[in-house]
């Protein structure tokens, strides 16, 4: 693929199967050694085309994002088609924008979604996007998907299931010390399309406000896949009611709240076992 328009996320065309699989080598060592990545629920990848709804940790890095991709390939080969939705805005970069475009990441409007799932792939979404990614540490156990529901008329129309997948930990790969949306509407700058100006602490940058490419820090990530949910009962009718859709959001956050609680209870007492082995 020539250098271009080609990497504004706005193609299928390039998802690059040997760059992938000169890339996995290189997710495999994160994954086994920076990461010290644990994984649960595989059995519960479908065989065939789905939705995974995710968490979002980590600012702009979001490694939760890159292990769970690597866990499809590593599990399903390269060869099956994964696309995850990604902000227009992370391909303004070329660098960037030609890696992401190579691994399978498109531009997160409907347009790309729907041609994706059409074409028999499946779709890796992170609804909360920016507002949950760079929530406070404080609530890096909370999942926050602000009400985003596009994905059920997704799932609806392709009949696709939907997986939730729940990570813990990306969230200390970054530290948010305040999501910054207070400042930036004191400031103004939400009048210029700046939603948030966050205060983290990350490297190499430490102690700084604004969103920021910076380097993880080595923090273990947990990821569990859970049960796909069928709607395969639900008419297309159905994708257009609001009330509907919204009880089904809450199922799919809920089911993912519950399955990063148990995530959270068994890190405590994995690490309460050490502290007592000592």
């Amino acid at each position: 693929m020539e250098d271009g328009a080609e990497y504004d996320g706005r193609s299928l065309g390039g998802r690059d199967l040997a760059y992938i699989r000169g890339w996995m080598p290189v997710a495999e060592f994160f994954f086994r050694y920076y990461f010290r990545t644990r994984v649960s629920g595989l059995e519960n990848i479908p065989r065939g085309p789905a939705i995974f709804i995710g968490n979002h940790s980590g600012g702009l890095s979001t490694p939760d994002t890159a292990m769970t991709t690597y866990v499809f390939w590593s599990q399903c080969g390269p060869e099956r088609p994964v696309y995850a939705l990604i902000d227009e805005a992370m391909f303004g970069f070329e660098p960037l924008a030609k890696h992401l475009t190579r691994v399978g990441g498109i531009a997160a409007t409907p347009r790309m979604a729907q041609r994706a799932l059409a074409s028999g792939a499946s779709l890796l979404i992170y609804p909360g996007a920016g507002d949950e990614a760079y929530r406070s540490y404080a609530d890096r156990n909370i999942v926050a998907l602000h009400g985003r529901s596009a994905y059920l008329r997704l799932a609806i129309r392709h009949h696709v299931p939907v997986v939730p997948v729940v990570c813990l930990g990306g969230h200390e790969t970054l530290i948010v010390l305040d999501d910054g949306r207070g400042l930036a509407d004191a400031l103004g700058l939400d009048r210029l399309g700046i939603d948030r100006l966050p205060l983290t602490y990350s490297w190499p940058h430490g102690l700084a406000y604004g969103v920021r490419h910076s380097l993880p820090f080595p923090a273990r990530i947990d990821i569990a896949f859970c049960p796909p949910i069928s709607l395969d009962g639900f008419s297309p009718a159905s994708a257009r009611d609001p009330a509907m859709l919204e009880l089904c959001h809450e199922h799919v956050q809920a089911q993912m709240q519950r399955a990063l609680d148990r995530l959270v209870a068994a890190r405590d007492i994995e690490a309460a076992a050490a502290a007592e082995a000592r």
